[in-house]
């Protein structure tokens, strides 16, 4: 049982992305890992995050961020004038700190901080 165990917290220690997944702002999780964006925060502008084939992502970033999701789940902040696009067959929790545009072909939960929320963002 022991052995078992501690195969399965190998297994996810594996799993998980490491920082390097992350390089000047630009982050990119592999398929189906998991992954928190951390290299920016709330105050770094022009990020880009991408999210590829089911994998789970987080993270926050400042003004002009990008956010590309083809992940079953993301969950991210963004600045002013930032972009999110979240693909068929995921769920995007996104929250926009100002005016943002949105595409979604899969699940949009949107939360606007400032402006009133549409079809294509916050305004």
């Amino acid at each position: 049982m022991v052995r078992l165990v501690v195969m399965l917290s190998l297994s996810v220690l594996a799993a998980a992305c490491s920082p390097a997944i992350c390089t000047t702002g630009v982050c990119i999780c592999p398929e189906g890992q998991t992954c928190g964006f951390d290299t920016c925060s709330a105050s770094t502008s022009n990020c880009s995050y991408s999210c590829n084939k089911d994998a789970t992502c987080t993270g926050s970033c400042g003004a002009n961020c990008t956010i590309s999701c083809d992940g079953k789940s993301c969950t991210h902040t963004v600045g002013a004038n930032s972009t999110v696009s979240c693909a068929a067959g995921g769920t995007c929790n996104i929250t926009c700190e100002g005016k943002c545009t949105t595409g979604s072909s899969g699940t949009l939960n949107l939360t606007c901080k400032v402006g009133t929320k549409s079809d294509t963002g916050c305004n």
